[in-house]
């Protein structure tokens, strides 16, 4: 299916991106050193990263560490555990194999920044991926641009044309790639939104695994025709575009995905707990001041509601942690989207009767939200199982969700009510 074989290609094309700066650091003459330098400078006192990306709508932890080849840092894409994913390899010599076949085409501008044109017009003979052996290579370059700004000297671009093995046959690829919103992530830089369109993988689908891929796209269709018109609308705000990429993919081999990166992490939801007591300290007047056209609870309901619905998925964590909760269970269309938007549309979803605000007094709240709080730090020392654990455990609305979908969900569902609680702060008359 589609996305198998965009998985197959995407962490070996996604490592050749991050790492191209400095394996091409040699070619060029000063652009490529000073790419190169800059690099260096930047990973110099970083060790490791991780990056949580959601990629068409599945969350992938991506895990680095950085190890130096002949002198030079880079960064191997590894599983939690420390073993490293199938097709992640180092490329770092790799490109320095090319350094001498480099050259500069000028300049363009790339999403607003200037950038310097870099060609790579052979990369015959050239083994980017020195671990895989050659039988086991999915994708080979045969020539390639990449977009460097002139300014930070980051990747801004990449257009690439080479040969991706499926089934034991090679089929032409072009790849093209914007990355972009590079943002700090534990000192790392790193484009928090990479927008890849592929062509080519039509080719390299079989007519079985094209006819799955049109049966998935109906059922999704069928699915989405079954709901609720205001559910219907809110999935299609969210899904509409993911489903017209797969169309597009099926009718014309060329598909486009984004890659989005979260900010979630465990730190950050620890602030929004800090967040919500600090808002739970205020006047009585403020806590508890309703405003009717934004939402029928006021400011201290939306907070008890956060806090009753944080122990539960709290406790659905821990009981996703379970050995015996391993399963294949997928989120529902809808939590696909959710976790995809990271949005949860207002006035669709159903409230659990367990999570409804029950008019707790100022007190009571404090010492719901504390709950919540120290629901979330009784996960503090299971936070290296949380990443990759296989258990699920079903959401009501968003199907089986695994102990990181969880945690999202936490997150997400807590911005959702801490945006309508600035709302209601906002609206005429409010007392804040």
């Amino acid at each position: 299916m589609l996305g198998k074989a965009i998985r197959v290609a995407l962490p070996s094309l996604f490592l050749t991106l991050v790492l191209a700066p400095g394996a091409a650091g040699q070619s060029a003459a000063d652009v490529l050193e000073t790419a190169m330098a800059r690099f260096e400078e930047r990973t110099s006192g970083i060790d490791n990263y991780t990056v949580v990306m959601d990629v068409m709508g599945y969350e992938v932890v991506n895990y680095f560490e950085k190890e130096i080849i002949d002198g030079r840092p880079t960064f191997v894409l590894r599983n939690r555990s420390g073993s490293e994913q199938q097709g992640a390899g180092l490329f770092y010599n790799g490109f320095l194999q090319v350094a001498d076949r480099a050259a500069l085409a000028g300049r363009q501008s790339v999403n607003g920044y200037d950038c310097h044109i870099v060609r790579v017009d052979d990369f015959s003979g050239v083994d980017l991926d020195p671990e895989t052996p050659d039988d086991q290579e999915d994708f080979k370059p045969r020539e390639g641009t990449f977009f460097l700004d002139a300014g930070q000297y980051l990747l801004r671009g990449v257009e690439m044309e080479g040969d991706f093995q499926r089934d034991g046959r090679w089929h032409p690829t072009t790849i093209k790639i914007d990355l972009k919103d590079y943002r700090e992530t534990d000192g790392m830089l790193h484009p928090y939104l990479l927008e890849m369109s592929v062509t080519g993988l039509d080719n390299a689908m079989s007519e079985e695994e094209m006819q799955q891929a049109r049966e998935s796209l109906e059922e999704m269709k069928r699915q989405m025709e079954e709901m609720p018109a205001n559910q219907r609308a809110a999935v299609e705000r969210m899904m509409g575009p993911r489903m017209e990429e797969l169309e597009r993919m099926l009718n014309s081999g060329s598909i486009q995905v984004t890659t989005r990166g979260t900010e979630l992490t465990y730190d950050a939801l620890l602030k929004q707990c800090d967040q919500l007591q600090e808002l739970a300290a205020e006047n009585d007047e403020r806590l508890f001041y309703r405003a009717e056209k934004v939402s029928t609870w006021s400011v201290a309901e939306q907070l008890e509601h956060i806090a009753r619905a944080t122990q539960l998925m709290a406790g659905a964590i821990e009981k996703a942690l379970q050995p015996e909760t391993a399963g294949s269970g997928r989120p529902s269309l809808v939590g696909r989207a959710v976790l995809f938007t990271g949005w949860i549309p207002r006035g669709v979803g159903k409230v659990p009767a367990s999570t409804e605000p029950e008019s707790a007094s100022k007190e009571q709240l404090g010492s719901l939200l504390a709950d919540a709080r120290r629901a979330l730090d009784r996960l503090t020392s299971r936070l290296p199982e949380i990443d990759g654990a296989p258990g699920r455990v079903n959401h009501f609305a968003f199907g089986d969700l695994t102990p990181r979908q969880w945690l999202s969900v936490i997150d997400i569902h807590t911005r959702h009510h801490l945006k309508i609680i600035r709302d209601i702060q906002s609206a005429p008359g409010s007392p804040w």
